[in-house]
Formats: structure tokens, sequence, C-alpha cells
């Protein structure tokens, strides 16, 4: 009886260092994400707001949707901060929208690139279902059929991510 109380000791021992080991690891886990985004040097350029460091970061392959600690992406925070060089060319930038539907970005791109004709020629329909199909077919060699519903919801709605807006309680 008391070997197997002393076994019983043990092993509750071992379980409370291995316990006390895995909440270290996580902390330490924790604390390296939360720091992780000043590595990143694209959060570097916009911390200094400078547009040339800014220019050199993003010819790399930084992540482009890492959040600092407040939940930002980098183009959030240089909108919010007032750094609109920096923001001006995170925007130019697809993967700083953070869209999700890389294939809906791309219907997006067609559909602006269709409607930015020189003034002396008239923009094609872009919401004639001729247009619609070719561009479907086009983005959507596999399945032209999802593309077709993706070239209208984009057509219709755009692209749309996030939430609302808090509400102006002044309004």
């Amino acid at each position: 009886p008391i070997r197997a109380a002393m076994a019983e000791v043990e092993e509750a021992a071992a379980q409370e260092a291995a316990a006390l080991k895995i909440q270290a690891l996580k902390r330490g886990a924790e604390a390296r994400a939360g720091v992780a985004y000043k590595l990143n040097p694209v959060w570097k350029a916009l911390d200094t707001d400078d547009a040339e460091s800014m220019a050199v970061a993003l010819k790399g392959t930084p992540d482009l949707a890492q959040c600092d600690d407040e939940g930002r992406t980098p183009l959030r925070a240089a909108i919010e901060d007032d750094k609109l060089v920096c923001a001006c060319l995170l925007v130019r930038e697809d993967r700083a929208l953070c869209v999700a539907d890389a294939k809906a970005l791309e219907v997006w791109k067609a559909v602006q690139a269709a409607l930015a004709v020189p003034e002396d020629e008239d923009p094609p329909d872009v919401e004639d279902e001729g247009w619609q199909t070719e561009t479907a077919e086009a983005l959507f060699p596999d399945d032209s059929k999802e593309g077709g519903l993706v070239v209208k919801r984009v057509v219709a709605i755009g692209i749309y991510e996030g939430g609302r807006a808090p509400r102006d309680k002044t309004v």
C-alpha cells in the first residue's frame, strides 16, 4: 500500500510538472505571437511612416494580413493613423486588401479594367449577360457555372469584407 501511495504521489507530481511546462509553453507562444508583427518589415516601415522603406518592404513577400495588437491590418492601421502615403502604397497590393475570395477579387479587377477606358470610348456594359459569361469563362475555365454566379454577384454588389461600422449615435 505504501508503494502504491508513493507511486500515485509521484504520478501526480509528474502530471503537475507537465501541466506547468505546457502552460509556460503556451504563455511563451502567446507572447511571441503578440509581438511577431513587429518583425514584419511592413509594420516597421509603417511605424516610421517612411514611403521608401514601405516600397522596399513590399518588394518582398511580407504577410500583409498580419494584425497588430489592436487587431488591425497594415492597411487599416495606415488609414486610421493618417499615414496616407503608406496607405497609398499598401492599397495597390491585392494582398493588403485581405479578401478571402481571390477569384472574386480577380472578377472585381476585370470589372474595374473594363470600366476604365479612355474618355473617347464607351465602356462595355458589365451588366450585359454576354460580358459576364465571357468574363466567367475566362476567369473560371474549369467551372464557368460557378464563375457566372461569382461574376453576377460581384457586378451586382461588389466585394464586401468585414463587418458593419459602429452606428453614429448623433445621426
